[in-house]
């Protein structure tokens, strides 16, 4: 991958020729000098989930860590659903949030997926179970 269009400063280049190239091909540039250093993956924990609300809404807490630089943690619902947490903390050492992931009824597998900066990942499940929502009682027959 070529991240510049020629090097300036070398003789014959100005500087619009020296711009870096779209943000993919630079992304892709240091993955790959992330992944030339870094071989372990990422470890992760699901800690604790929030109390199910009456809509089927709950939130999930966690750690992740790696040995050189955690790069995002993302989750998904085998019932549907996704999205990345945010994460607190050092490169090495984070804490992670969703605040609030939609559940379905009965049982959800909640796979959470830690990535580092050179690719490597790593997951960790739990299974949420949400229960059907109970019919609103009655109401009181009139005297």
């Amino acid at each position: 991958t070529t991240l510049f269009r020629s090097l300036a400063g070398c003789g014959g280049a100005s500087s619009s020729d020296s711009d870096l190239l779209d943000g993919a091909e630079l992304d892709q540039a240091e993955r790959l000098r992330w992944r030339s250093m870094d071989k372990a993956a990422p470890t992760v924990a699901v800690e604790s989930a929030s109390d199910i609300t009456a809509s089927g809404s709950v939130g999930l807490h966690g750690v992740a860590g790696d040995n050189m630089r955690l790069y995002k943690v993302r989750w998904s619902n085998d019932r549907g659903g996704n999205g990345t947490a945010k994460l607190s903390g050092t490169f090495t050492s984070a804490t992670w949030s969703v605040s609030a992931m939609q559940l379905q009824v009965g049982s959800n597998t909640i796979t959470v997926i830690a990535e580092d900066a050179a690719g490597n990942t790593n997951s960790v499940s739990t299974v949420l179970n949400r229960s059907a929502d109970s019919p609103a009682p009655a109401p009181a027959p009139a005297p």
